[in-house]
């Protein structure tokens, strides 16, 4: 498997987890320890590589759905949540 096949595979396990649970955040916080551990601090940059190609992937998807383009689905992301605090 790639670098970069690895990392969308990482990403895809902790938006797993997020999604499995996605009002508790514990379960998400777990996978991102272990693959921190099982990888190392250093590959984090990887971990987060993965997090871009998946929400790529993701925006490329929504644009094929709905017809609205990338960078207006951030947009409209931005306008949305632009400003809030975190949980």
């Amino acid at each position: 498997m790639s670098k970069q096949a690895a990392a969308l595979h990482d990403a895809i396990r902790v938006m797993s987890a997020w999604s499995s649970q996605p009002v508790g955040r514990d379960f998400t916080r777990e996978q991102i320890d272990e693959l921190l551990q099982e990888r190392g601090v250093e590959d984090l940059v990887d971990l987060l590589d993965g997090f871009v190609s998946l929400a790529g992937v993701l925006l490329i998807e929504r644009e094929r759905e709905t017809g609205k383009a990338p960078l207006d689905s951030l947009r409209d992301i931005g306008v949305r949540y632009g400003g809030q605090a975190d949980d």
